[in-house]
């Protein structure tokens, strides 16, 4: 089965073609939603430039926020709020002549469902993906099923409130994810809040006395939050994307604060990181398809 994958983020648009779970050509475009219809354009002359020398037949869309796929709406669009409530499927589908059938699921999920196909939870009944970036995301399977709750919110790991005594309308995304972690390290060295800062300038520091502590600070929430999700869904094993999983020093560190709460010795499960690291939204798209085609074909 070959596909156009899509992968929307708050700053761009990842995009390639996909055949039996294997990329064969990419690329990125920069996000722009001023408009829902404007946005819709740019996806639809996305897409098209496939269309030059290629053969699919699905879209499969990784978007942000709470994603109904049934109907195809971004019912909360995340940090696109200019996105919220659009019925993006009905649109793209419009403005490509409705020649193809169009899928979305959450960016998280798609993670998850990446690891699924052909990453590190292939062999796994009951796992979950924590997604650290801009803010906290989860994916969950259990009893290799996608979970995706009521409204299509199960795995908003991000808004668990980790300190209800001294920070009650502070959440895990506030606390655990890199651009937390990003934002105190501009206030330790009094860099300005444009300043070019990412995860790997923070982790190339980490000899630094201080920046030691910032960073065992952060880690330690995240950390609390991940033991958190575990004593409640006891998956066989816990796996962490986002950007700054590709850093070798995250997981030892991880593990390090793990290891400091009293409990996670009754609860603890393998941590590892995803196999998919920037392409996981895309690969997850593929794996979205190929498991709509096979519920339609049932």
């Amino acid at each position: 089965m070959q596909i156009v994958a899509v992968d929307i983020g708050g700053t761009e648009i990842k995009h390639a073609l996909i055949n039996e779970g294997q990329i064969l050509k990419k690329g990125r475009t920069k996000t722009v939603a001023t408009s829902p219809q404007q946005f819709v354009t740019l996806l639809a002359d996305i897409v098209k430039t496939y269309e030059t020398d290629s053969e699919f037949m699905a879209i499969g869309i990784s978007f942000p926020g709470f994603i109904n796929g049934e109907k195809g709406v971004a019912t909360f669009a995340g940090a696109l709020d200019r996105l919220h409530g659009i019925a993006l499927r009905q649109l793209l589908s419009a403005a490509l002549d409705e020649r193809y059938p169009i899928f979305m699921e959450n960016d998280a999920n798609c993670a998850a469902m990446a690891e699924k196909l052909n990453g590190r939870g292939v062999d796994h009944r009951d796992f979950v993906v924590v997604t650290v970036g801009t803010g906290i995301g989860g994916g969950i399977f259990i009893n290799n099923q996608i979970v995706r709750g009521k409204e299509f919110r199960a795995g908003e790991f991000g808004m668990m409130i980790l300190d209800k005594t001294h920070s009650p309308q502070t959440v895990f995304s506030s606390l655990g994810s890199t651009q937390t972690l990003i934002e105190n390290y501009r206030r330790l060295k009094g860099l300005a809040a444009d300043e070019p800062v990412d995860g790997q300038t923070v982790f190339d520091q980490s000899e630094e006395p201080l920046v030691s502590d910032l960073l065992t600070n952060w880690s330690r929430d995240l950390a609390i939050g991940i033991c958190n999700v575990v004593t409640v869904l006891n998956p066989e094993k816990v796996l962490i994307g986002g950007g700054i999983s590709a850093n070798p020093k995250l997981l030892p560190l991880l593990k390090e604060q793990l290891a400091t709460i009293h409990y996670w010795v009754d609860f603890e499960v393998p941590i590892e990181t995803c196999f998919h690291l920037n392409d996981a939204g895309l690969i997850g798209a593929y794996y979205l398809v190929q498991e709509s085609y096979h519920k339609i074909e049932k």
